[in-house]
């Protein structure tokens, strides 16, 4: 059973005429709600308990109370997924993979629909299909629930490591530097098997693309000044510096300028 997540158990049972009612149950890599339940003399029941999992591999055994005479009957037994657990950090964004397909219907959650040289684009959705990588929004720790299908999310640039990737491909991972959440360029040698990570459209891209959410400037820029082509020290976004600045944004002194001319 997947770590975090929270399962029902259900299973018909009964004890034998005559015999011991209580039924004892355990687990391993799972929590069991209740390690007992008393069993109905020579009449079926239904019986419902949660677990929740600690591990991929799972085992659940049934047994009598030990005494001779504690046998018992055990039918229809299932195993559903319910619900799963997911924290935001205070750094107010997180990466999410679901094993099951749930809903986000209690938290903000993002797929990123586009990636230039400047800006990562989101798309908020209220569903995540299984294995699907999305990001989170908001501090906070959420109960998604699992859901028996989910509508598919379309253009998605957000990917899971298989344990290959490396730096040569242009990879970008969610990282946090001065207090500004974004897409950072990754420097490593081999990216962690089941990390999410996003690559870009463009080979001029920054070392750090904004997160950009639908209703907001594409640009990701909340101040944007006037200048004039004559003062000095003026840099494209790609951090190179040039000699006369055309009409665009460029960085002059530590901030954002759009050109006119």
């Amino acid at each position: 059973m997947e770590n975090g997540y929270v399962y029902t158990l259900t299973f018909l049972s009964g004890a034998w005429s005559g015999d011991a009612t209580t039924l004892k149950l355990s687990a391993t890599n799972a929590t069991l709600s209740a390690n007992t339940v008393t069993l109905k003399d020579s009449e079926w029941s239904n019986y419902e308990i949660t677990l929740t999992g600690n591990g991929s591999a799972s085992k659940i055994t049934f047994q009598g109370n030990g005494s001779s005479k504690s046998r018992f009957f055990l039918d229809d037994v299932r195993v559903v997924a319910k619900s799963t657990n997911a924290t935001v950090t205070a750094a107010g964004w997180a990466t999410f993979v679901p094993k099951y397909n749930v809903k986000a219907d209690n938290v903000n959650a993002y797929v990123v629909t586009s990636a230039d040289e400047a800006v990562a684009k989101l798309q908020k959705v209220t569903e995540i299909p299984a294995g699907t990588p999305v990001l989170l929004e908001t501090e906070g720790n959420y109960t998604l629930d699992v859901i028996e299908s989910a509508t598919a999310v379309g253009d998605n640039c957000l990917k899971v490591s298989d344990g290959t990737i490396s730096a040569d491909d242009h990879v970008y991972v969610l990282g946090q530097k001065n207090g500004n959440t974004g897409f950072y360029l990754w420097t490593g040698t081999a990216l962690d098997k089941g990390k999410v990570y996003m690559q870009t459209n463009s080979s001029n891209a920054r070392q750090m693309l904004q997160l950009v959410k639908p209703g907001q400037e594409e640009t990701g820029i909340e101040t944007v000044e006037s200048a004039g082509a004559e003062r000095d020290g003026i840099y494209s976004l790609q951090g190179v510096r040039v000699a006369e600045a055309r009409k665009g944004l460029y960085i002059v002194g530590g901030k954002k300028m759009m050109f006119n001319k």
